[in-house]
């Protein structure tokens, strides 16, 4: 899993001095918990 939507938001934010909006904020925590979910689920699978 790859989170280059992730990374691309918050290079905008530090480097072009984007605004972090509830909106950015609330994308990338769903991004991470999807990813998150994917991880555990894979996991669970191997056993």
């Amino acid at each position: 899993m790859r989170p280059v939507s992730l990374i691309a938001a918050l290079g905008g934010v530090l480097f072009l001095s984007e605004a972090m909006t509830p909106r950015l904020a609330a994308a990338s925590a769903a991004i991470l918990g999807g990813i998150a979910l994917a991880l555990i689920s894979g996991r669970q699978t191997q056993r």
